[in-house]
Formats: C-alpha cells, structure tokens, sequence
C-alpha cells in the first residue's frame, strides 16, 4: 500500500513538473501612441483648474434622508477645498507620469501657468505643446434610502424551527461624479493637437448601524476624488507614449507528432531557444511539419528576428496554405507595423 502511495505520489509530482514547465515563447513589439507627439516632445504642463463650485451646487451638510425614517441624521462625507487638493493631486500625477515616461522634456507647472494664455512665450522658451486640464464638472450625491430585509430568528427552543421577520434597514448612498477636459495646443502656432474629455463615477453603500447616537459622519468622499483624479492622471500621459509590450505565445501543439520535433519543445521549456529553432527548422524543412514551422516563426521573433519568423511563414503557407500559419502571419505582421510605427514616434 505504502510503494503503490507512493507511485502515485510521484506520478502526481512528474505530472504537475510538466505542466508547469511553460512551452511559451515571449516577444517584445512596439504600441505607437494615439496622438503621434514626435514633434512635440518637449512638453509644458499647466497646473489643473479646480473646480468653481457655485454656492447652490456645494453638497448640503446634511445628508438627505429619503426613507423620512432613518434614526440617526448623517452629516456629509464632502468637506471644503476637497476639489482643490483633488486638482493638486492630479497636477502631481500628470507631472510625475510625464517624467517617468523619459519620452518627454517637461516645464513644470509653476512656470508654465504664467504663461497658459501666451503659448508663443512657451515655443520662445524652447516648448512645442501645452497640455491644460480642466474640471469641468463635480457631482456630488448624498441620501440614506431604507429596505426591508428578511431576518432569520432562532428559535430559543433548540427544538423548534426560527422565524422569518422583516426588518428595515437604512442604508447611506454616496455617489462621486467627475468630468475632466483636457487640451493640447502647439505652442507656435496655436493649433489644437489634441483634446477630449474623461468622465467617472465612483459609488458606494453603507449601511448604517445605529448604536444610540442620533449625530454620525458619513465616509469621507475624498478617497473617491483621489481615485477617479489617479485612473485619469494615469492615462491621459500613456495616449500620447509609444509603449514597449512583452506578450506570451504559446507553441502549436506537436501534432501531427513528430519525435524529433519533441526536442524542440522540451528546449524551450529549458529555455534554449536557440537549440529549439534549429530543431523546429529541420523539421519543417525536412518534413514539412506545419507545427514546427509556426514555433519556429515565432521562435524567431522572440529571438528579435521577426522579419526571418515572417519570411518563414510566407514560404511554409505557399506550401501548405495551412489557416494556422496564416493567422500568425497576420498577427506577426501587425506588431511589425506597429513597432515600425513606434519607431517613427521616438
């Protein structure tokens, strides 16, 4: 019993070995950026207006209690000036996003604002493009709701079955909504280069435990502020990058099976990658094994050498007009113009 355990222990072990072995090749390729920004790549950013809440649109103090039954009265989580730190924040991120890129040469805020309305000083100065981000809107929404939720009540007698009540629970509902409109402009000629606009909402539900006080403080919305202002400042700096991606292919399966080509495959999971592809090759060209050209196309192009994996395809699909080879080709063929394209940007 104890060597049959152990057999199948070792079997268990061999199996899960295997499977984690990968046999998966990785490639870097190029993305290009959305705005091509290869002529304005020393960059002034402008600090981000804050929104100008009108005295009416400020969140009322207390917060609207919409069931007309809550116990408690709940004072708003929205406190003064959070739409002025959240913009100073945000210049923060922009800023930060820009430096970390190492694509762009950047005036930082506290010089660029003096001059957001004469952006021919800005290209006088040595600057191609102004980025200015606006909030243009802030929604704020407060209010306790109630709802009737089943209970389940145990029995005391340990006998007998619990019963079912319905109790009213309150519940405090704050919503966050933020609009963020930016633009960039040439600065030698005016010209908008680019501009659009990001909206988002975050909501959250609290329910609200009542322990004897009558006065509570909802959550501070400021973490939604900051995290709707993070997600935008993160990607509006990336749109206009051209960006390295590292991606995983998985090898085609070695069927029809083909012994020699095996090797190719327990190379890769050893991690030579040169051996693999001579492997691959020979099969390829001594017997036309269509699995072992598509590895070995993409070998070449996780070895840096896409041109030769496209070449190799080209030939292999003439031959066997294989729909598996041609669907690489095309994807292979894809990053190549992507990359040549982000190549272009730099």
């Amino acid at each position: 019993m104890r060597k049959g355990l152990l057999i199948m222990m070792a079997a268990v072990i061999t199996l899960v070995s295997f499977i984690s072995c990968s046999t998966t090749v990785t490639t870097q390729y190029m993305v290009p950026s959305k705005v091509d920004m290869s002529d304005y790549r020393n960059l002034a950013i402008a600090t981000v207006s804050s929104y100008p809440f009108r005295p009416f649109e400020l969140p009322n103090p207390v917060v609207r209690d919409l069931s007309g039954t809550s116990p408690v009265r709940v004072y708003s989580g929205f406190t003064v000036n959070t739409e002025r730190s959240m913009s100073e924040y945000l210049t923060k991120i922009i800023v930060s996003q820009a430096y970390d890129t190492d694509y762009f040469t950047i005036l930082s805020p506290s010089v660029t604002d003096a001059f957001v309305n004469r952006p021919s000083m800005l290209y006088e100065q040595g600057y191609d493009a102004l980025l200015t981000v606006y909030t243009t809107d802030v929604d704020v929404e407060e209010y306790i709701y109630a709802k009737e939720v089943e209970v389940v009540i145990p029995n005391q007698d340990p006998e007998g079955e619990p019963s079912v009540e319905k109790r009213l629970f309150h519940y405090l509902q704050q919503n966050v909504t933020i609009e963020f409109t930016y633009d960039l402009k040439d600065t030698r000629t005016g010209r908008l280069i680019d501009t659009d606009t990001y909206r988002d909402t975050i909501s959250e539900t609290t329910k609200i435990e009542f322990d004897g006080d009558t006065l509570i403080f909802a959550p501070q919305l400021r973490s939604s502020f900051y995290s709707i202002a993070s997600d935008f400042g993160h990607s509006v700096i990336d749109k206009y990058v051209p960006r390295s991606v590292s991606r995983s292919f998985s090898l085609l399966k070695n069927s029809p099976k083909n012994r020699n080509a095996e090797k190719g495959y327990e190379a890769v999971k050893e991690g030579n990658l040169v051996e693999a592809l001579a492997i691959f090759e020979k099969e390829w060209n001594r017997r036309k094994h269509i699995p072992s050209a598509y590895n070995a196309a993409l070998i070449h192009e996780a070895l840096g050498d896409r041109d030769e994996g496209i070449d190799l395809l080209e030939k292999a699909i003439k031959k066997t007009g294989n729909t598996k080879l041609q669907s690489l080709l095309r994807s292979m063929q894809e990053r190549a113009d992507m990359t040549e394209e982000a190549q272009k940007q730099l």
